[in-house]
C-alpha cells in the first residue's frame, strides 16, 4: 500500500470515523503480487437452522454448514465468512419472542463456526434494538449496519467493519431500504449513507464489500455503478439466486440461495492494481450461451418474442465481459449444497442445537427457494 494511502488513513482517523479501524500497521503490498482468498457467504436464512424436510432439496442446517467450513478451512487459502442478514427471524413472523429466545443459541453456534461479519437484515430488526445489541455483545463476530439508526438518530452498530486477513485489509458495509423497522429502528437513505462512509472505509482497506438487503437487484447494480471503490456486492433479491456471479464494470454481484440450504463460495486471486475480475470457465460458458441466444433470435419472427430474446442478450452483454480484462483477478464460484452425505456428521454445533431443536422451517415442505428466478444464466454454475 502506498504512503499516500497511509497519510489519508491517518487524516481519516483524525477526522473521526468508525471505531473498528485497525490499530496495527497495514502490510505493504507490492504491485504484481497476487493473493488467494475465499469468501463464504449466506443471506436470507429466514430463521431456518436445521435441514430442509423437502424430498427434492434436503439441504441446509447450521451443523452441516459447520462441517463444510471445516473442510474448506483445511485448504490454507485466506478465508472470510459473512452472513448477509435476515438470519434470526423469518419475514412476516408474529411470534417474535420465540425467535428472540433462540437467537443466543444461534449466535453461540456462529461463534463456534468463526463467522467474521454479520449484517442485520429487515427481519432481524424486528427483534428490537436492545435484543440485537445484547446479541452483538455475545457474538465473537462483528455486526455492521451502515444506514441503520435508533429513534434518536444514534448509530446502533458501526457504519463499517475492518477485517485484516493475510496481507489484505477488507472493509464491510451494509445497507437496508430506507424506512422504519418498528418503533426504535430506522434506516436512512442508502445513497446518503454510502456517500458518507464509502470513502472513509476505502482509505482504510484494500478491498471494499457491500452487503445489501435492498431486495432489488437493480439497486445493487447501482452500487457497483456509482462507487468504483466497491469490488463486490453480496445481494439479497428474493426473486432470484445466482449460481454464477453477475459482472458489473469488472466487479461482482453475488446473490445466494435462501434458507441456508447452499453455502456460497467465491475463491479469487486478488491482483493489485485491481483491473476487475474474470473467470475462464465463466467466460467460455457465457460466450457459448450468447451464441446460442443469437441463433435463437435469428429464427424468431414474433415481435414480442424477439423483444424478449433481445432483452436476454442485452442482460448477458451488460452482466458479463466479452473477453478477459488485461491484468484482471481470477475467480471461481460455486454454491455448495449442504447435503447429509458429505456434511451430515454430528459436531459441536449439532450439540448446541439439539437440546432446543427449534422447528422453524416454513410449514409447507421447502423445495428450492420461493421465487427463484429461472433463467438460462442460472442453469449452470462453475
Amino acid at each position: 500500500m502506498k504512503n499516500w494511502t497511509r497519510c489519508a488513513l491517518a487524516l481519516g482517523l483524525l477526522l473521526g470515523g468508525c471505531s473498528s479501524a485497525p490499530t496495527t500497521e497495514v502490510p505493504v503490498i507490492s504491485m504484481g503480487e497476487f493473493f488467494p482468498y475465499t469468501l463464504l457467504y449466506q443471506s436470507g436464512r429466514q430463521g431456518t437452522f436445521i435441514p430442509s424436510t423437502s424430498p427434492t432439496a434436503p439441504y441446509g442446517g447450521l451443523d452441516r454448514e459447520a462441517n463444510a467450513l471445516e473442510a474448506i478451512r483445511s485448504n490454507p487459502t485466506n478465508l472470510l465468512y459473512v452472513d448477509g442478514g435476515n438470519l434470526f427471524v423469518p419475514e412476516g413472523a408474529t411470534d417474535i419472542k420465540k425467535f428472540a429466545d433462540q437467537a443466543p443459541i444461534i449466535v453461540e453456534a456462529l461463534n463456534v463456526m468463526s463467522l467474521d461479519v454479520f449484517a442485520p437484515g429487515p427481519s432481524d430488526l424486528t427483534l428490537g434494538k436492545e435484543t440485537l445489541q445484547k446479541l452483538a455483545k455475545q457474538a465473537a463476530f462483528r455486526f455492521v449496519a451502515t444506514n441503520v439508526m435508533d429513534e434518536n438518530d444514534r448509530r446502533i452498530f458501526p457504519a463499517f467493519q475492518i477485517v485484516q486477513r493475510g496481507k489484505l485489509t477488507f472493509a464491510f458495509l451494509s445497507v437496508l431500504p430506507e424506512g422504519w423497522y418498528g418503533k426504535s429502528i430506522h434506516a436512512t437513505s442508502v445513497k446518503s449513507a454510502l456517500n458518507k462512509w464509502i470513502w472513509q472505509a476505502s482509505i482504510r482497506a484494500d478491498f471494499v464489500i457491500v452487503i445489501s438487503q435492498q431486495a432489488e437487484v437493480e439497486e445493487d447494480r447501482k452500487i457497483l455503478d456509482k462507487y468504483p471503490q466497491v469490488k463486490l456486492v453480496v445481494g439479497n433479491d428474493p426473486r432470484r439466486s445466482l449460481d454464477s456471479p453477475e459482472w458489473a464494470r469488472g466487479r461482482l454481484l453475488l446473490d445466494g440461495y435462501r434458507h441456508g440450504m447452499f453455502l456460497g463460495k467465491l475463491t479469487f486471486e486478488y491482483r493489485p492494481p485491481f483491473f476487475g475480475f474474470y473467470s475462464e470457465p465463466e467466460l467460455s460458458r457465457v460466450q457459448a450461451l450468447r451464441l446460442e441466444k443469437e441463433r435463437e433470435l435469428a429464427s424468431i419472427d414474433d415481435t414480442a418474442q424477439r423483444s424478449a430474446m433481445q432483452g436476454v442478450l442485452a442482460t448477458l452483454k451488460q452482466g458479463h465481459p466479452e473477453k478477459r480484462p488485461s491484468g484482471a483477478s481470477r475467480f471461481i464460484h460455486e454454491l455448495i449444497p449442504l447435503d447429509r452425505t458429505r456434511f451430515g456428521k454430528p459436531n459441536e454445533v449439532s450439540t448446541l442445537l439439539s437440546p432446543n431443536s427449534p422447528q422453524i422451517l416454513p410449514e409447507e415442505p421447502l423445495g428450492l427457494p420461493a421465487g427463484k428466478e429461472v433463467s438460462d444464466e442460472d442453469q449452470t454454475g462453475l
